[in-house]
């Protein structure tokens, strides 16, 4: 998660919407985990798991690299700062 929020800081003033989905039914484990930390971007609930399952993700945390265009870019990229930045430059 240091990483998550390093990229986030560093992009979010150009574009970059960084969303965690928390798929566990444990409300407060997600909630201390947010607290712990200290995320700085939204965490949505997705008790159906059905985001999950639209993107086929099956290990956690997985990090998925959306364009603006609503394109998948990488998943699990091993360079999350180069995969971000090519995302936001896309047109």
């Amino acid at each position: 998660m240091p990483e998550l929020k390093k990229v986030y800081g560093s992009y979010k003033g150009q574009g970059l919407v960084l969303i965690g989905i928390h798929s566990d039914k444990d409300v407060a484990k997600r909630d201390q985990c947010v607290k712990e930390n200290k995320l700085p971007y939204p965490i949505c609930e997705d008790k159906d798991m059905a985001t999950l399952k639209a993107y086929h993700v099956e290990f956690y945390p997985t990090v998925i690299v959306i364009d603006r265009k609503g394109f998948i870019r990488a998943v699990e990229p091993p360079n999350l700062d180069k995969a971000v930045k090519e995302a936001l430059a896309a047109k």
